[in-house]
């Protein structure tokens, strides 16, 4: 057997993965795609997100107002009037759940198991971001000179740490299922 034959097969598992998991991206990424194409303006989730945000602002402020735009996709977050932050479609957690299902899935062998993981998954991701970008509404109001580096940076990290953590989780549910079944 030749060396490149002897490589694929040590390493199919992994490479199997990795297939499913490409394909399932371009999938979804692909139908995301499509779906903010479709709007001129400030997709449907992307505005209900900016409601649930300016919903948890009002909690600390009554003069938060949440308009989506008329010539552009965004969502202006507001106070008194004035614009805050703009919400566009990469702030509406749903590129982070494509990566995180997509993962789930490409490491899946019981649907089941994977559906439950994955809604709990997307949960977490939501509340996080939610939290993110009304962290976010008062770190422009009040140190606007940092937006950049805490939407950019920091908040990105935090997030995908989330996603790395759910993960891990999951590889560890994933084995012991396997594990129960081998020894059934």
């Amino acid at each position: 057997m030749s060396d490149f034959a002897s490589l694929i097969k040590e390493n199919k598992n992994a490479l199997y993965f990795l297939l499913k998991f490409v394909v399932f991206y371009i999938i979804l990424n692909t139908l995301y795609g499509l779906y903010v194409e479709y709007y001129v303006l400030a997709d449907p989730f992307t505005i209900f997100v900016s409601e649930n945000i300016g919903w948890i602002l009002r909690f600390f402020h009554d003069g938060i107002s949440v308009t989506p735009s008329m010539t552009t996709q965004n969502v202006a977050i507001q106070l008194q009037g004035d614009a805050i932050i703009n919400v566009f479609e990469g702030c509406n957690s749903i590129n982070v759940g494509i990566v995180f299902v997509v993962f789930v899935a490409a490491f899946s062998s019981a649907f089941k198991h994977a559906f439950t993981f994955v809604l709990f998954g997307l949960c977490i991701i939501y509340g996080m971001n939610l939290v993110r970008v009304s962290a976010l509404f008062w770190i422009a109001l009040y140190f606007p000179d940092t937006l950049y580096f805490f939407h950019k940076f920091l908040f990105t990290a935090i997030i995908y740490a989330v996603v790395f953590v759910l993960w891990y989780f999951w590889i560890k549910k994933v084995e012991k299922i396997e594990s129960r079944a081998k020894a059934n």
